[in-house]
C-alpha cells in the first residue's frame, strides 16, 4: 500500500473530521461539533496549504512556503 502524502492525509483527516462533526450535532453536542469544525478548518487549510507550495524545498509536502525574496 502506498503511503499517503501530508496534503492527502489532510484532506483525508478533514472529511473523517466533518462526519464526526455532523454526527456530534445530531445529537446535541454543539461545543463538540464546534471544536470538530474548527479541527477540520485547521486539517483543510493544511491540504490547501500543502498543493499550493510547490516551490518549497520540499516540494510542498512538508515544509512551510520559502519566503518570497522581499520577506526575507
Amino acid at each position: 500500500m502506498a503511503a499517503l502524502s501530508p496534503s492527502e492525509t489532510a484532506r483525508y483527516t478533514s472529511d473523517l473530521l466533518e462526519s464526526l462533526r455532523k454526527i456530534a450535532n445530531r445529537q446535541g453536542q454543539r461545543v463538540l461539533a464546534h471544536l470538530l469544525e474548527l479541527a477540520q478548518y485547521e486539517a483543510h487549510s493544511l491540504a490547501a496549504l500543502k498543493s499550493r507550495t510547490p516551490d518549497s524545498p520540499d516540494g510542498g509536502r512538508s515544509a512551510q512556503p520559502v519566503p518570497a525574496p522581499a520577506e526575507r
